[in-house]
C-alpha cells in the first residue's frame, strides 16, 4: 500500500486499543507498522500490517522499529498486579520507545495513557492539570502515570508528544478487560460495586481522538482526558449479571460526584460516534455467540 499519508509504528496492536487504532489508521490511508513480540496473532492476520518484530523491554529492537517511520502511537502496557513486570514494560519500556523516537525524529508520539494516573485525592472535578500520583498502591496507575513522566522528558529533548489518558474502554476484543474477561469474571461470580460511577469510552471512539491530535499543531506537547459519558456501575455490570443470569446484590458504595472534564479536547473538534448503548449491545452479542447466556 503506498503511504499516502505516512507511516506509523504502532504498538500493542494484538490488544484491545491497538488493534482499532491500527484498523482506523489504514482505513485513514496510512501505512501502518506493528511492534510485535510473536508474528501468530489473529489481529496481524485481519490487518494489512508490516509486523516487526521487538519488545519494549530490548531497547536494541526499537531503534530499529522506529526507523523511517513518521509517527508512534504507543498503545502497548501491561496491566497486571506485578510491579517489577509494571515497572519494566510500562516505565522503562515507555523510556526506550521515546527515546528511540526522539533519536529517529519521528514527527508525532502519541502516549496512550489512562485516567488513573491522577492523585484524585477529595477533588470533584479532574482536569488535565491534575497532579499525576506519587505513591499509588496500583502497579497500573503508578507505572502509568511514571511512563508519562518518561515521554515528557522525551519532549523536553525535542520530540513532538502527545497523551490521551482513557477511561474504562468498552470493547467486545478478545483481549477487553471491560469486555469479555469482564465478562467471564462475572460467570465466575465477582460482585461489583453497582454504586461506583464508570467513566467510560467506547474502543472504536478512541481513533478520532487520535487522529485529532496528529493532525493538529494545537496538541503538541498536550494531554486530554478522553472519556464519553459517565454511568453508574449498575448501568453495566449488572447488566451483564442480567445476561448471565447472575444476581447482583452487592449494595454498593456511595456514588462518586467527581467530574472529568473533557472540554480540552472537545475544542480539538473530538465527539463520540459511537455510544454506550452501542458497547453494551456488542457485549452481549460476544456473550451469546460465545455460548455463555
Amino acid at each position: 500500500m503506498a503511504d499516502s499519508k505516512g507511516r506509523v509504528l504502532v504498538t500493542g496492536v494484538t490488544g484491545t486499543v491497538g488493534s482499532e487504532i491500527a484498523a482506523r489508521l489504514i482505513e485513514e490511508g496510512y501505512a501502518v507498522r506493528a511492534l510485535v513480540r510473536s508474528a501468530s496473532a489473529p489481529e496481524l492476520e485481519r490487518l494489512d500490517v508490516e509486523a516487526v518484530k521487538g519488545d519494549l523491554t530490548d531497547s536494541t529492537t526499537l531503534s530499529v522499529a522506529v526507523q523511517g517511520v513518521d509517527a508512534v502511537v504507543h498503545a502497548a502496557a501491561y496491566i497486571g498486579p506485578d510491579w517489577e513486570r509494571a515497572r519494566a514494560v510500562n516505565v522503562a519500556g515507555t523510556k526506550s520507545i521515546a527515546d528511540a523516537a526522539a533519536l529517529a525524529g519521528v514527527k508525532h508520539f502519541v502516549h496512550i495513557s489512562t485516567g488513573s494516573v491522577y492523585n484524585a485525592g477529595d477533588r470533584t472535578e479532574i482536569t488535565e492539570e491534575t497532579p499525576l500520583c506519587e505513591a499509588s498502591q496500583n502497579a497500573y496507575s503508578q507505572t502509568k502515570a511514571d511512563a508519562e513522566r518518561a515521554v515528557r522528558a522525551a519532549a523536553d529533548r525535542g520530540l513532538p508528544i502527545a497523551i490521551l489518558r482513557l477511561g474504562m474502554v468498552l470493547s467486545a476484543h478478545r483481549t477487553s478487560v471491560w469486555g469479555p474477561k469482564l465478562i467471564d469474571e462475572i460467570r465466575q461470580g465477582k460482585v461489583w460495586h453497582s454504586d461506583d460511577p464508570v467513566n467510560y469510552i467506547h474502543v472504536r471512539n478512541i481513533p478520532d481522538a487520535l487522529l485529532l491530535v496528529m493532525q493538529d499543531a494545537r496538541a503538541v506537547g498536550e494531554a486530554y482526558n478522553l472519556i464519553d459519558g459517565t454511568v453508574p456501575a449498575s448501568a453495566f455490570f449488572g447488566r451483564i449479571a442480567t445476561w448471565l443470569g447472575e444476581k447482583h446484590t452487592e449494595p454498593g458504595r456511595a456514588p462518586g460526584v467527581r467530574r472529568v472534564v473533557t472540554e480540552k479536547i472537545q475544542r480539538l473538534g473530538y465527539k463520540p460516534r459511537y455510544t454506550f448503548d452501542d458497547a453494551m449491545a456488542e457485549l452481549e452479542e460476544t456473550a451469546r455467540s460465545s455460548g455463555w447466556v
